[in-house]
């Protein structure tokens, strides 16, 4: 099946709507500044200490700040590797004194267009927003052609004020950051959750509270404590429920399962806004975390009043629809279970591998990030963030959760029997499709065989497992921005000899018992049968030739205790696949003039032939002295093979294309530049002399 592709052009007309490309570069920064940045203050300034009902309400902020041409220089970081985004401005001094009128915690938006149309329409949408706060929020603020590029919060505002040469300069920088929610602390003590109803002030000066006040405070406390338990006739508090369910060798809760509870509870989403629903744990944390009005409006609903409402949050291994059918929105998001509107929280039909360890919660001051980081199981799945188009069409801020991508068809020439005798390259050719060995492509992945006197269900094992064990999430069907040569301003990419492993071993292990070793079955027996079930897969020829390059991990979540067999083994199967031949794989950064559409990180690019992982996009935009505006896309990529595919599936390399000079693409031109069909050239890809007839 075909991937989903948006190809990207540059005035080339348009493929479905989208891909059009113009040379006049714009952009917008909006700022939603509270109306009081120190919310310490009511709004008539006095210390609140008597008077609850007069605490100010933070979902209340001025009109937004819309600058266009103040913003001189506007750079925004989008890696994979980080939760966190970042963006940087340069402002130049005008009628506005940034330093005085944006304070670290406003929110702030930025859009990077292409063309100045663009622009003007969205600058006429924020003008009417700005005097009519009504309605719900227009696709010209966060739809597919908006470009936009960037939420999050001011962290810092700086000003240079400088005299040198008897001339004076003056610039201010605003530095941004997105998701910085999930840096949000989360401090569960087993008396009580940490943060209060956000209405009731924090209680410093009690005997200046009336009565009626303490009383307030002491019913807000109680009832913030009973929404903090699972069950609340339980003392023990929230870490001894999640420790009595967690801790139960009977549960089978898979990592994107419980990375999803966690996020209802830490970030305090409403259980009617879920699909999460193997136990009831209530969202609690950080549900006191508002939006502004006009926050609302340019994201998804004018009347959501919570941040998370603003999330998408999608979980678990995805497949995709492909090819160009349907609307762009659905065409680039996995096929899910749910696509309900105004959902939050979205699974695909099959979970991410691995078994929940027990984990005993310690929450004390710790991150979201990092909580949810506990229950990955890194060594097949990822989470990251970022902003996407969402199925609604839609640019939303996202957190996805799900199997590496990186399958290809060498995952089925990898079998522990054959690899030792039957190397994966042949001497006579350097292409796999004409290689002498006879390995034959597995069309399933091996059923895991249990252990001598397991007791279990093997029909239970067969319905909750195979289809987990299965899936896999394929390289070359994840969603793929296709950049021609006419967006090209320079193609940095290399194969490294750092990145060659021919040799991968995954170690399965549980925090149970069982499985750390006991007086009547050592670890090391344990470590044995691993060994004998095939934990490790060899490239015997690159070893032969290069010598040992291992990767050997160690993962915590096996659900051997469960199902009498280990994961490891097929773990170690999808990693070989993932790393073998990383020494012929392109990494490197690609730059084009400034992109409009919403390419993320986590999608796919193709650029002459070669397909690579997005692992960072991004987007710096200039004034220069003269007025002249510029806009370029940097995307840094990684795990670069060939967009196509052999006759059997297997992965191509850089090294398979033509030995030309110029290779299968020949820089410079394009699809509407073609070669001229008179051109003959010789085997280093030159032209030969046209001879006089």
């Amino acid at each position: 099946m075909a991937a989903p592709t948006v190809t990207i052009k540059a005035n080339q007309g348009l493929e479905n709507g989208y891909g059009k490309h113009d040379r006049n570069p714009s952009w917008t920064v909006a700022f939603s500044c509270y109306s009081e940045p120190s919310s310490s203050y009511t709004a008539s300034g006095a210390q609140n200490q008597s008077h609850i009902a007069d605490a100010p309400k933070l979902h209340e902020s001025e009109p937004l700040i819309i600058v266009q041409n103040d913003c001189i220089s506007v750079n925004i970081n989008n890696s994979k590797s980080s939760f966190a985004k970042t963006a940087s401005l340069t402002m130049k001094i005008t009628d506005i004194w940034y330093s005085r009128s944006v304070s670290p915690g406003d929110w702030v938006f930025i859009w990077m267009t292409d063309n100045q149309t663009d622009q003007d329409a969205l600058q006429a949408a924020l003008a009417s927003l700005q005097a009519n706060f009504t309605g719900t929020s227009s696709s010209i603020f966060n739809g597919y052609k908006s470009g936009l590029k960037f939420i999050g919060r001011v962290i810092s505002v700086s000003e240079s004020d400088t005299v040198s040469n008897g001339g004076r300069t003056v610039t201010q920088n605003i530095q941004c950051q997105a998701f910085v929610e999930m840096a949000t602390s989360v401090y569960q003590t087993y008396i009580a959750a940490s943060i209060l109803n956000p209405f009731i002030a924090t209680p410093s000066g009690q005997s200046a509270y009336s009565e009626a006040d303490k009383k307030t405070v002491e019913i807000a406390s109680a009832q913030n404590f009973a929404n903090s338990t699972i069950n609340a006739a339980v003392a023990g508090g929230m870490a001894t429920q999640l420790t009595a369910i967690l801790g139960n060798p009977s549960t089978k809760f898979a990592p994107d399962t419980i990375i999803g509870q966690m996020l209802i509870l830490t970030m305090g989403i409403s259980r009617k806004d879920t699909v999460i629903n193997e136990f009831p744990i209530p969202g609690t944390f950080n549900d006191a975390i508002t939006l502004p009005a006009n926050v609302s409006a340019l994201t998804i609903n004018r009347n959501n009043a919570k941040l998370w409402q603003m999330y998408n949050i999608i979980l678990g291994i995805q497949k995709y629809s492909g090819g160009n059918a349907g609307s762009i929105g659905a065409r680039m998001s996995p096929k899910l279970t749910s696509s309900q509107a105004g959902q939050v929280i979205y699974t695909t039909d099959t979970r991410c591998k691995g078994h929940i360890p027990f984990i005993p919660p310690t929450w004390d001051n710790s991150s979201i990030w990092s909580i949810l980081s506990q229950y990955l199981n890194p060594v097949v799945n990822e989470m990251y963030t970022c902003f996407r188009i969402n199925q609604f069409g839609r640019i939303a801020p996202h957190v996805i959760v799900r199997e590496v991508p990186l399958s290809t068809g060498l995952y089925n020439y990898l079998t522990p029997e054959e690899i030792k005798a039957k190397p994966l390259e042949s001497k006579e050719s350097a292409n796999p499709d004409t290689n002498s060995s006879k390995l034959q492509p597995q069309q399933t992945d091996d059923q895991p065989q249990l252990d001598k006197g397991a007791v279990l269900d093997v029909a239970q094992y067969k319905a909750e497992f195979k289809k987990t064990t299965e899936t896999r999430t394929m390289y070359h069907d994840l969603p793929r921005w296709k950049i021609d040569e006419s967006m090209l301003l320079s193609v940095n990419v290399s194969t490294s000899e750092s990145k060659r492993i021919n040799f991968v071993q995954v170690w399965g292990r549980s925090h149970d018992s069982n499985l750390q070793g006991s007086d009547s079955v050592p670890a090391q027996m344990l470590q044995q049968q691993q060994i004998l079930k095939g934990n490790f897969y060899a490239d015997v020829a690159d070893i032969s030739r290069h010598g040992l390059r291992a990767s050997i991990t160690e993962s915590a979540f096996d659900v051997y205790p469960l199902i009498g067999t280990f994961q490891s083994p097929n773990w170690a199967r999808m990693r070989a696949d993932w790393m073998f031949n990383g020494h012929l794989k392109l990494e490197g950064t690609i730059t084009c003039v400034g992109i409009q559409d919403p390419i993320c990180e986590g999608d796919n690019l193709e650029v002459r032939g070669m397909l690579y992982h997005i692992e960072g996009v991004s987007h710096s935009g200039n004034i220069s002295g003269n007025g002249t505006k510029s806009f370029i896309t940097t995307i840094q990529v990684s795990n670069g093979i060939l967009a196509s595919t052999g006759a059997k599936g297997q992965p191509l390399y850089a090294c398979h294309q033509n030995k030309t000079r110029h290779g299968n693409v020949s820089p410079g031109f394009t699809e509407v530049q073609t070669r001229s069909g008179s051109d003959q050239r010789d085997s280093d890809g030159e032209l030969k002399p046209k001879t006089k007839k």
